[in-house]
């Protein structure tokens, strides 16, 4: 199993708990596992484990548990929807969190 970067370090099991949370079957464990990694590391780090268009479609959901790095990825992927290196989402999935970001 692929290690991501060290983000377990207060979780029971460690950083072997936490690859299992990124790819927990729950939606809520999911968000809570890649937001603290989004959080917690190097963007470059973030990006490698995750994926552009991952955290592009993902990042409304992965927003509440951003802290004070919430505004740098939504600039981000913003920039990464700009410039063609992630397919925008869905209209239908943009919830209110975005449009008060200023997203239609």
């Amino acid at each position: 199993m692929e290690r991501p970067p060290r983000i377990g370090w207060d979780l029971p099991g460690g950083d072997e708990a936490a690859a299992r949370y990124l790819t927990d079957p729950d939606p809520d464990v999911r968000a809570w596992m890649r937001g603290r990694l989004l959080r917690e590391v190097k963007p470059e780090e973030a990006i490698e484990r995750l994926g552009k268009q991952l955290i592009s479609d993902e990042l409304v959901a992965l927003s509440r548990y951003l802290g004070r790095k919430r505004a740098f990825w939504f600039w981000l992927v913003d920039e990464w929807r700009a410039r063609g290196h992630v397919e925008p989402p869905a209209a239908a999935a943009m919830d209110g969190a975005e449009r008060a970001h200023g997203r239609p």
